[in-house]
């Protein structure tokens, strides 16, 4: 991602301009990743892009500010010299109306006092990311991950491996799409997908707050044992030891899916439908292969293929249709050739199976129209 902003090269060039590093409420429309409520609404503001430059000052969440929010935020009142937050109310203000900088306000003399109920908002006072970034502008960009199981053989048919990239979430749709906006992170024909997320917390060094008390505990644990260790013990009962401790650590839970308590994260809201093996592999694949059954049943197999040999696909937007490798491979289509029979097979199958697979054709195209849209002009018409 650090190339986005810093390497020269044309791929950097075209994608810095097209960055969005603030959600944006888009109404009833949504086609980008800042138009859903994740950013939006559920992803608290210190793990998005922490501040906002305005006249050469940044302003950053979690701090205090005189003369409104950046877009959205509390109202702050004073009451008897302290201040307190109205939690209750969201209030949107307009950019412009930011005037003076925490680190301003507290130049000018202000005491920051906050009520009792109030310290909360005090404590986070200045935001850490300020100090840290000292006078550098902070963006916070969203990485979606994707893992997957591919062959990396030529001279074999499958050799699984796994496959993990990323790809910049800041970037409209339509870029993402590139192949060298998809970053590659890592491989192996031996660590599961979990490992892999593993180490990717690590690389961009998300402490896992689950595991670092135990971890913590364990480091204790053997410093104790080795400073009281009585005369004589062995780095091998030294090394024993510490491994019966572990294996008690994991049986505690530490090994579990790290996204789990990844914060910001929602394991079940953020890990959208993956269609190809979710729709066409999954779903479309075994409606295809009891049609198939129920064609051949009532021998009327060749029919259909002669059917699917007429049907021209030069206005579906999608290759040739190999109707005679699909007929005869049947029981082993990818993705592609499920994509392209969900377009095609109603019309060819209307009087050759029964109705109510018909009809469950019809609903599976309308299904995959929806999937796949990438531009959403009235969401509660698309969720109808």
């Amino acid at each position: 991602m650090r190339t986005s902003f810093t390497n020269p090269s044309k791929f950097s060039i075209r994608q810095y301009p097209h960055m969005q590093f603030y959600p944006i409420d888009g109404g009833k429309g949504m086609s980008e990743t800042w138009h859903g409520l994740k950013w939006n609404k559920e992803t608290p503001g210190n793990l998005l892009t922490p501040m906002v430059i305005k006249n050469g000052k940044h302003f950053y969440v979690d701090e205090l500010c005189s003369g409104g929010m950046t877009a959205e935020g509390f109202n702050v009142f004073l009451i008897d010299s302290r201040f307190m937050v109205d939690t209750n109310n969201h209030y949107h203000r307009n950019l412009k109306d930011l005037d003076l900088t925490f680190s301003e306000i507290l130049e000018n003399g202000q005491v920051i006092n906050f009520t009792d109920l109030s310290k909360e908002f005090e404590r986070r006072m200045p935001n850490p990311k300020h100090i840290q970034a000292d006078g550098r502008p902070v963006y916070g960009i969203p990485i979606i991950l994707f893992i997957d199981d591919i062959s990396t053989n030529t001279s074999k048919q499958w050799n699984k491996n796994y496959i993990c990239y990323m790809s910049n979430g800041s970037l409209p749709h339509q870029h993402l799409e590139e192949e060298y906006n998809v970053h590659f992170v890592g491989a192996s024909p031996n660590v599961a997908p979990l490992e892999l997320v593993q180490d990717i917390r690590e690389l961009f060094q998300v402490k896992d707050m689950f595991a670092q008390p135990l971890l913590a505990s364990l480091l204790k644990f053997g410093d104790d044992l080795w400073k009281k260790r009585p005369l004589g013990m062995t780095k091998e009962l030294f090394k024993y030891i510490l491994d019966n401790e572990v294996k008690k650590i994991h049986q505690m839970g530490v090994s579990r899916n790290p996204l789990l308590d990844m914060p910001g994260v929602d394991i079940h809201q953020d890990t959208p439908t993956e269609l190809l093996h979710t729709i066409l592999l999954g779903v479309v694949k075994y409606f295809w292969g009891q049609t198939v059954f129920i064609i051949i049943g009532a021998k009327k197999f060749n029919i259909f293929k002669a059917c699917l040999e007429s049907v021209s696909s030069d206005r579906l937007n999608i290759p040739r249709i190999m109707a005679s490798y699909m007929c005869q491979y049947r029981s082993s289509l990818i993705g592609k050739h499920y994509k392209m029979l969900i377009q095609v097979l109603p019309p060819i199958i209307f009087d050759l199976v029964p109705k109510d697979v018909l009809d469950a054709w019809l609903l599976l195209g309308q299904l995959t129209v929806l999937c796949w849209f990438t531009e959403i002009d009235d969401i509660e018409k698309y969720l109808e």
